[in-house]
């Protein structure tokens, strides 16, 4: 019986397939042996050699036990967070809580989400201390994101006058508050002063009541 390829690791073939290489056999050959379950040494993913990348990095970290941070002493980029060269196919510097997690899950973060320190200390590497979680999550969880909803949650009505009550009150990808009401009144603008964009939408319109009653 044929063992089913985690999605993950059919993530990782997608991305050999698709940036093929040298290394891009041996890679192959090293997933699927993971997906089996034996037992893989050294592994290379996306032609970086996670093993040789790890006697790099690790002497880079204050260790410390699995509970605590594991703080980065190298260097930082300006926004506070440790950076650390990984050479290969990618170049360029990586975050060091983004390799701390490659080398821990041997996985990439996965797409559309972020790293987030749950220890709020920006120089913790510990894999135990990061989640990956949307950007508007991860906004929401930060310091900033903590003060701007305290701030939001105070005002009560839009610019315009418009209560931010249930009804009135939409929500925006980062989390954010819309009014309903100005929403509205925007889409009315635009639509008065496009005939184009008129015309376009009584059409629509009439092609919805037919697909209703037909």
């Amino acid at each position: 019986m044929t063992t089913p390829t985690p999605p993950h690791v059919l993530e990782w073939l997608q991305q050999a397939v698709a940036n093929p290489g040298p290394d891009t056999p041996d890679d192959l050959d090293r997933l699927r042996a993971r997906a089996r379950g034996e037992a893989v040494t050294a592994p290379k993913v996306i032609g970086l050699d996670l093993d040789a990348i790890a006697q790099r990095f690790w002497p880079k970290v204050s260790l410390s036990s699995r509970d605590r941070c594991w703080p980065w002493t190298a260097g930082t980029n300006n926004h506070g967070y440790g950076k650390f060269s990984v050479g290969g196919r990618t170049g360029g510097m990586v975050g060091a809580h983004v390799v701390s997690y490659w080398l821990e899950h041997r996985t990439p973060v996965p797409d559309g989400l972020e790293l987030d320190h749950l220890c709020r200390n920006r120089l913790c590497v510990n894999p135990a201390h990061l989640e990956p979680v949307t950007h508007a999550e991860n906004s929401r969880r930060s310091d900033a994101g903590r003060i701007n909803a305290a701030r939001q949650l105070s005002i009560t009505h839009c610019p315009a006058g418009h209560a931010y009550d249930e009804a009135n009150t939409g929500y925006r990808r980062d989390g954010r508050r819309r009014c309903k009401a100005c929403d509205r009144a925007r889409a009315r603008r635009a639509y008065e002063s496009d005939p184009e964009k008129r015309r376009l939408a009584t059409r629509l319109y009439k092609a919805r009541l037919k697909e209703m009653t037909a």
